[in-house]
């Protein structure tokens, strides 16, 4: 299996949040400001097996990335019984966390589609998304 760099060759940015502390995490996101209008653009990240860099779960966010990886970790711990959840939890009980990287970004008014795209080309690509949801708020 291909790492997620075939599937996209340029990444916007890559956040490396396995040495950060969970409170470190907390600080950073609670001390920010959530805008309740429209966001201007939309982040399509991806999450990655640390273990082998394969990608496997696409998401979207219209807040900070690392934000919504944190909500993602959280869910784990707090029993969210999804796919992407309990592989969450496993490699938490591994001593590890999944890697975040950012995608790609859209304008507010085509991040369904955008997200859609991203995941349908992943699964045409053979990755084993934990994806339940075929993106874009569809299901």
């Amino acid at each position: 299996m291909a790492t997620w760099r075939k599937l996209h060759t340029k990444v916007t940015r890559s956040l490396d949040v396995n040495d950060m502390p969970d409170d470190q995490i907390a600080r950073s996101l609670f001390h920010r400001r959530h805008h309740r209008q429209e966001p201007e653009m939309v982040t399509i990240y991806g999450l990655l097996d640390p273990r082998t860099d394969e990608l496997r779960y696409i998401g979207k966010t219209h807040c900070e990335p690392i934000k919504r990886f944190y909500l993602h970790v959280s869910g784990a711990r707090r029993g969210d019984t999804s796919p992407k959840a309990a592989w969450i939890r496993r490699l938490l009980g591994a001593g590890l966390r999944p890697k975040l990287v950012v995608l790609a970004e859209y304008p507010f008014g085509v991040w369904r589609l955008a997200e859609r795209t991203w995941i349908e080309t992943a699964q045409r690509q053979g990755y084993d998304l934990l994806n339940v949801a075929r993106g874009g708020g569809g299901v």
